[in-house]
């Protein structure tokens, strides 16, 4: 009786031990290897994710992923931009995704389930967002790449040599370093979205009403100039102020420039160009009307406080080149 009992409680606890097994989890979800990217430069971006089970050789045998531009449908597990159904595979990184064409600047929000070797089906993963970036040249429009100052085409030099000495006046009288400023105006209702795309060549800071926007530093990456340029996203939805903003951006060398100066060391020579950028603003309101804010010949620009590219002259420093007020030099408009 008692070898009985024994018996029976060993089965009830591997009957719960099983009942227990029985759950999988999706986590770390990510679109093109990011939680949620911005500025997503593919039509076919890739989705990943990872399986958490108490099961023993748990394996992943089907899944189904949701895409739709809007939350509120995902929410209701409607994918509108895309929804693959159950696909029988064990495949979890890089599946491409197979939905309607993707928008220029258009955020969209994602999700998955799988079903695993146990037959267990899993609950929805969380929401992740994916942002899209600006797909074309034409996508940039109106925004144009402004400059303070224009290199003459006899002075362009690329691919960068090494040369000692070899001194060019004006060159090197542009050292100085320019700040671009430009004030514009939010409407007083809800913002769903802002985003800045921004390419500030050779290296750019930018601000929004007087603070830094993001943490990176030597933006954007090199690249052939003449050839490319790189350009960053960044989301600006908690920084605007409804009413008047500022955004601020200053401009260092980087590779664009070497000026030519016998007296500094330097590695090589290259000029493709003078400092420039280009801007493009994109807000989002939750009516649906949408705003866009492009580099142009409104903005403003005059010296940085910058002596020599990464050398600072503090004894020159303008506290509201980039709130309120401030400058109002004549922009030039660069062209190419």
């Amino acid at each position: 009786m008692n070898i009985l009992k024994v018996f029976g409680w060993i089965a009830l606890f591997l009957f719960a031990g099983s009942l227990q097994a029985k759950k999988i989890e999706i986590i770390d979800i990510r679109c093109e290897n990011q939680e949620c990217p911005m500025g997503v430069q593919t039509l076919k971006p890739t989705f990943s994710w990872k399986l958490l089970g108490d099961a023993r050789n748990l394996t992943q045998v089907g899944y189904r992923i949701l895409v739709s531009d809007n939350e509120d449908l995902l929410k209701k597990d409607i994918g509108n931009i895309w929804d693959s159904g159950r696909c029988n595979s064990e495949i979890s990184i890089n599946i491409l995704f197979g939905g309607k064409k993707l928008l220029s600047t258009a955020r969209y929000y994602w999700k998955v389930q799988v079903w695993d070797n146990q037959g267990v089906q899993s609950k929805w993963s969380e929401i992740k967002s994916f942002q899209m970036g600006l797909m074309k040249q034409e996508d940039w429009a109106p925004a144009r790449w402004i400059a303070m100052e224009s290199v003459s085409p006899k002075d362009v030099v690329y691919p960068g040599f090494q040369l000692a000495g070899n001194k060019v006046d004006y060159l090197e009288k542009e050292a100085r370093m320019p700040q671009f400023r430009k004030p514009f105006q939010v409407e007083t209702k809800k913002i769903q979205s802002a985003t800045v795309f921004i390419s500030g060549l050779g290296h750019f800071e930018l601000s929004l009403n007087g603070k830094k926007v993001g943490d990176h530093f030597l933006d954007p990456g090199w690249s052939k100039y003449d050839k490319s340029s790189l350009y960053v996203t960044f989301d600006v939805t908690d920084q605007l102020l409804s009413g008047e903003n500022v955004l601020g951006v200053r401009l260092g060398n980087g590779f664009l420039h070497v000026p030519r100066d016998s007296t500094r060391y330097r590695k090589l020579i290259s000029t493709f160009s003078f400092p420039k950028m280009i801007c493009k603003v994109h807000i989002t309101y939750a009516d649906g009307t949408t705003n866009d804010i492009n580099s142009d010949h409104s903005w403003k620009v005059t010296q940085s406080p910058i002596t020599f590219s990464s050398i600072y002259g503090a004894r020159i420093m303008m506290p509201l080149w980039n709130k309120g007020g401030g400058i109002r030099q004549i922009l030039m408009i660069f062209h190419g």
